[in-house]
């Protein structure tokens, strides 16, 4: 038996078990106000679909590739790697509250079915088709799936999906057919990144030299700070705003630390006439032209 029914009688004894007056699904305006759906894009065609957020079940999975190899006397193979793909594997209920939005959820899972097929050119008759557009597709849920940016779902491709109709739940009827008042569906997005990923690396380098109060320099004295950035090279991937940069310093000998001590060395030496002038006051060079008195 139906679980809703739009005949007169049926209609009557639920609204009068719920309490009388016009029955409101709440789950619209969950769907219309707060976004709540699972929305399906046909990329060659633009048609879309779109079903209601009962989500059963959604499992995202990153698999990075990597390819051993083995090295003679290692105990462990050389990991090299390859990629890093993501499958999402989403299950939904689709639920219908009377018989108009049952056969509305049919007209939807139809349509989600000829999304798995392609754009054909050609003639139909001759059987000289050929295959224009591959039935690629966008998958939108939310900010759990959906491209960077948060406009369009996520590219993939789809394994096929199910349907399965639950008849523990009833359907309606309409003359000779039957339409399920809740089914469930399940499918796999295999996401084609369109992002660039990953993380980008810069480096800076700065020679440091410490504040010295005479003497000279040496080559311990002249340090390098390298400052090393690594940045994401697409933010907001894949559900919100994780850390964009980390910097990291370190501060070692400077390669060219010897010409460095050299040349700041040159720099600090003072001039001959300096010299000369810290030679007269002190006493240490004798002034012909003013040559000290004898007599006191």
């Amino acid at each position: 038996m139906a679980i809703f029914d739009k005949t007169r009688d049926t209609m009557g004894t639920f609204r009068k078990f719920m309490g009388g007056g016009n029955f409101a699904d709440p789950t619209d305006f969950l769907a219309n106000k707060h976004g709540q759906v699972i929305t399906f894009t046909h990329l060659p065609t633009q048609v879309d679909v779109q079903f209601k957020a009962y989500i059963k079940q959604f499992q995202d999975t990153f698999s990075s590739k990597w390819t051993p190899t083995t090295g003679y006397g290692r105990m462990d193979d050389i990991q090299t790697f390859q990629q890093t793909t993501r499958k999402i594997n989403i299950g939904f209920d689709v639920v219908a509250s009377s018989l108009e939005e049952a056969k509305a959820n049919m007209t939807r899972i139809s349509t989600f079915a000829n999304m798995l097929y392609p754009v054909f050119d050609g003639d139909v008759e001759s059987g000289g088709q050929t295959i224009k557009s591959a039935p690629l597709v966008r998958m939108k849920f939310m900010n759990w799936s959906q491209e960077v940016g948060g406009k369009r779902g996520l590219l993939g491709t789809l394994n096929g999906f199910t349907f399965s109709p639950n008849m523990e739940r009833g359907v309606f009827h309409d003359k000779t057919d039957i339409y399920a008042q809740t089914f469930q569906v399940s499918t796999t997005l295999t996401v084609i990144h369109e992002e660039p990923l990953g993380w980008s690396v810069s480096e800076q380098n700065e020679v440091v030299v410490p504040k010295k109060e005479g003497g000279s320099y040496n080559a311990k004295d002249i340090k390098t700070k390298k400052t090393t950035t690594y940045s994401l090279q697409t933010q907001n991937f894949p559900y919100g705003s994780p850390v964009t940069q980390r910097v990291g310093v370190q501060i070692e000998e400077s390669k060219t630390s010897q010409q460095a001590a050299a040349q700041l060395n040159k720099m600090t030496q003072p001039s001959q006439a300096t010299k000369i002038a810290e030679a007269k006051s002190t006493g240490k060079l004798r002034d012909v032209n003013n040559p000290p008195s004898i007599f006191k």
